[in-house]
Order: C-alpha cells, then structure tokens, then sequence
C-alpha cells in the first residue's frame, strides 16, 4: 500500500526515509518541492499529489513534512490518516512533531515505524500500545538501554502485552491512579476570508474536543452536550461508539489512558437571515471575534495606511495574542508607521508590517496608521511602468483611480490571528458526563479556547 516514507525539513532536507518492499529515489520528493515553490503557502499545495509514476500524500507539522508514497492507487484518506496519527505519535513521544527532534530521537522514529506499518499496511497506530511495545526516549531509558545493550526496545515479559490483551487496544488493563480525574478541551477554530468593508465572503468554525483521562480500571463515560444540534461533519476516535451517537447525539466511550482527540466536527451554519428581519440585513452566520478596518489612499510618490482592530462579538472573555500581518504592494520603498497600542515591525524584503497588538485595552481601539514612500516604476503588477506613472502625474479622478488599481494587482490579503480563553465561538457547551462500569468518583473539567484559523481580510474588495 505505502511503498516509502519521507520526513522533510522545510529546506528539502531528508531526515528520515523508509521504505517496504521496492526503494524509491529520494528524488521523488522534489515533485512535492516543487508544488511547494508554485504555492502561495505550505498550507494551500494539494495534500495529494499526482507523479508520472507515483501518488503523493503529505501533512505539515511545524517545520516538517510527512511524506508518504505509492505507486499504486490506495485509499487517500486511509495514508492521510495515518501520516497524522503518526505525527500525533511523534508529538506524545518527544513532545513536538519537529526536525530537531526527530533527528535527536531518529533509532525511536525508526522503530515506530516498524510497529506502526507491516508491509506498507498501517497496523499498531495507538500511543498506548506503542508505549508497551517501545518506551518513550528518557534519561533513565537512555541508561538503561546502555547498560542492557537492547537499544530502547522493552524486555520481553517485563512490559510488553498489557495493551495488547486489554478489551480495547487504546488502554492498558492495568490503569491505576490515586486520584481520578477527566479533563476536556474544547478547542474551535475560526475560519473566515473578509472584504475591506467587513462583509463576510466565506467562513466556518471548525472544533476538536480533546480528553486526558488519568482513571483507575475500565470506565464507560458518557458525555453530553447542552446544544448537540450545533455538530456537522464530526469524525471520532476509534473508541467513540458511533451507533449510540447516531441515536442519542451523546459521545459513549472508554477512554485512551492519557491524552487523546476524541472527535473533530464543523460547526453547522445557521440560514443568513435567520433571527433578523429583512433577509439581506442579517447578521453573518458565523459569529467573528474580531473586525479589521483597513484603509489606504495613494498619490504619485506617497501613500497612508490606517488600520483599526477590535471585538465584533462580545463572547465574555477578551481577545488576546492579537497579531496581524500587512502585505503592501511592490512598489513601496520605505514606510514610516506606528501604533498606539502593541509592537510594529516590517520585513523590508518581503514588503511586509507585522503588527503585534496583544490584549485590546478598554480605554481606545488599536490603531495602526502611517505613510508609505513608493516607486511606481517597481512593481506595478505586470504592467509597463512608464504608463503606469504617466498615469499616476494625471490630475484627474479617473487617473488617480487607475494608479491605485496597478498597485493592489497583487491582490493582496492582511492575515490575522487571536486567541480567546475561557469562551466557545460556537456555543457549544458540554452538558454532563455520566460514570459507569466503575464505583470511585471522578473529579471532571472543561476548558473553553476559541483561536484563528485562516482569517483574512482583503486589501480591495
């Protein structure tokens, strides 16, 4: 099925290679290079990708790729799922899914490896049974295997079947714990692509819940929500019994002893024009934390920028870890810009103000405001520059008008990025989380975190 295996640095360095059955050049890899130099981002080249010979499937992480590849076709969705159970591996072994890492712990990496895929055919993907089979890289483990000379693999007989011979291969049959205890993350995010004026042209919140489970035995929780309607398009780990689901839309499960996502979902999106008279005046269906306010007016040598930020929807926490990114166009030289609130900074090479906003204060909006120096005959999106600066010396409305056009033929975006603690975007709410199978009593909590996905807001509508 996987005929090869690849874990890339972002400067196309080979860390680790592994093959089943027949080799494949690490050559093939620079088909996925080359998607990634044609790309605006690493986030928008095709998580497929299709060679004269072979099929490409990858996922990111921090600063690697996962690289898997087939000279057959196979199921996608089968390889892409387990390129990231195999970074979510990674990250609960070393704690970050990175180079640095992997390279540090490249023995560990190879034997999960071996375990995790037979042939080509994933098989033992659950941390908990890998941990049986191969203990996660330690100071004491690292002794140990000096002394031993077994390398990091566990004894046989010491460790190695617990997992295997529990009822459900993602816990161990001989959990134990002093205390109990449950926590759940809620962790949605916020997708949304804006015009200049605010209005929102595509969007949607995407959720993960996520559990860490330190209890004693075999427990069966059952975990409801106040408002089960909001869920759309949900996928659930392996324990989550999807038939009770489907019935009652609550989660019945037996958690993985430690930390695990136990479902991902998108937010269903309520009619526009729903709650509101007069349909086309309705508010977005999706609730933004934020709004950005960009303004910007050109003349022949000068331009100014102002941006504001703020709330847009009140969700009783405050936004925090504000951040934003403003592309400007080509053709500007130098700038002189500053902020009554937060850190600015400005990439000269790329052209671009990174503006770190924190926490909003209570007491005025932030504002980011300044003048640009500009050279029309630099980057003038492709058209000849001296039309275009015949055209920015013409006094009249239809020329300015025209010179403000070439610059923004970049057709460029502001990127932001917030957090929120404490509050769900969506609203959605755990209900009650139900203890059976078991006689202890368990102490339980939620956490609410509301982050920034992909949000942008066009320059130029």
């Amino acid at each position: 099925m996987i005929q090869s295996l690849f874990i890339l640095e972002h400067s196309g360095e080979v860390i680790i290679e592994k093959h089943w059955g027949s080799a494949v050049d690490r050559s093939i890899c620079e088909h996925y290079l080359a998607e990634v130099e044609k790309a605006a981002g690493r986030h928008e080249v095709p998580s497929i990708i299709t060679t004269p010979s072979h099929y490409l499937f990858h996922v990111q992480r921090f600063d690697v790729a996962l690289v898997a590849v087939s000279a057959v076709e196979v199921p996608p969705l089968l390889v892409l799922e387990f390129l990231v159970r195999l970074a979510d591996v990674l990250t609960d072994y070393f704690e970050a899914c990175t180079a640095a890492s992997v390279k540090q712990h490249f023995v560990t990496v190879y034997q999960l490896l071996e375990e995790m895929c037979d042939s080509g055919t994933p098989t033992v993907c659950e941390p908990n049974a890998l941990r049986e089979l191969i203990p996660p890289p330690s100071v004491v483990g690292r002794l140990t295997s000096v002394m031993q000379g077994n390398a990091g693999v566990s004894a046989p007989g010491l460790q190695t079947g617990n997992a295997v011979a529990s009822p459900v291969p993602w816990r161990r049959a001989d959990c134990r714990y002093a205390a109990n205890e449950v926590f759940f993350d809620v962790v949605e995010s916020v997708d949304a692509t804006l015009d200049s004026d605010g209005r929102l042209l595509s969007g949607a919140v995407l959720g993960e819940l996520y559990c860490n489970a330190r209890l004693s035995g075999m427990p069966d929780l059952t975990l409801s929500f106040a408002n089960h309607g909001l869920l759309d398009d949900v996928r659930f780990h392996p324990s989550i019994r999807f038939s009770r689901f489907a019935a009652d839309r609550v989660l019945s499960f037996v958690p993985p002893d430690g930390t695990c996502k136990l479902m991902s979902y998108k937010v269903r999106d309520p009619p526009r024009g729903q709650g509101a008279p007069g349909g086309p005046l309705a508010p977005p269906p999706l609730p933004l934390p934020m709004y950005v306010k960009p303004q910007f007016s050109f003349s022949q040598h000068t331009g100014r920028i102002n941006l504001m930020v703020g709330p847009r929807v009140d969700l009783g926490k405050p936004l925090e870890a504000i951040a934003l990114r403003v592309p400007l166009p080509s053709c500007v030289t130098s700038i002189d810009v500053s902020a009554n609130h937060g850190t600015v900074g400005y990439d000269d090479k790329a052209k671009v103000i990174l503006w770190d906003v924190g926490r909003i204060p209570k007491e005025h909006a932030p504002i980011l405001q300044g003048i640009l120096q500009l050279d029309r005959t630099r980057g003038t999106g492709g058209a000849d520059p001296a039309a275009a600066q015949q055209g920015a010396t013409e006094g009249d409305a239809d020329a300015q008008g025209a010179s403000t056009a070439v610059l923004w033929d970049e057709a460029l975006c502001i990127e932001a990025s917030f957090k929120v603690c404490g509050a769900s975007c969506s609203g959605l709410a755990v209900d009650s989380l139900h203890l059976v199978n078991e006689t202890y009593k368990l102490y339980k909590g939620v956490r609410y975190t509301t982050t920034s996905g992909r949000y942008v807001v066009r320059i130029v509508s």
